[in-house]
């Protein structure tokens, strides 16, 4: 998907150094984490994707509109992982890391336009369409980079 990004940008003749980057955020507890990710999300998704698409349209550069709109919705289901993730952690944070540090979690990523699946789909992607080949499977983080926090603390 990148690459895509980085032809079109380059066809319009942007300047992909000039681009200003999100100043990184300093890692903190997983509870901040996932509460910072959530809001990151659903802000793109409510406010950002739509604003850009409604300032693209009237360019009509069809690949373009394509691109961000397989991005928005690859967003929608980032949105619903994590949705369902702080759902489940309000009440069982504690099993669900555990169960990340065992290894039973995995996604699967569209390399076209990151579309993130529990389970791989059978033929193609659900948002782009192209063939499931595209798709890899993400690997549980290591156990050292999950740790559980005391179970009194809640959302």
């Amino acid at each position: 998907m990148r690459a895509i990004l980085k032809k079109l940008l380059q066809e319009l003749k942007v300047d992909i150094k000039s681009i200003p980057m999100a100043k990184a955020r300093a890692v903190g507890s997983t509870r901040s984490n996932l509460r910072h990710a959530s809001g990151v999300e659903r802000d793109e998704i409510d406010r950002e994707y739509p604003a850009i698409l409604k300032r693209i349209k009237p360019e009509n550069n069809e690949e373009a509109i394509r691109e961000i709109t397989h991005a928005w919705k690859a967003e929608q289901q980032h949105r619903d992982l994590i949705e369902k993730i702080y759902n489940a952690a309000k009440r069982w944070f504690g099993l669900l890391v555990g169960r990340i540090e065992g290894g039973d979690s995995h996604y699967h990523i569209c390399a076209i336009c990151g579309s993130t699946l529990n389970e791989l789909p059978t033929d193609k992607c659900p948002i782009c369409a192209q063939s499931v080949a595209n798709y890899s499977e993400v690997t549980a983080y290591p156990q050292a980079a999950c740790k559980a926090p005391a179970s009194d603390d809640d959302w």
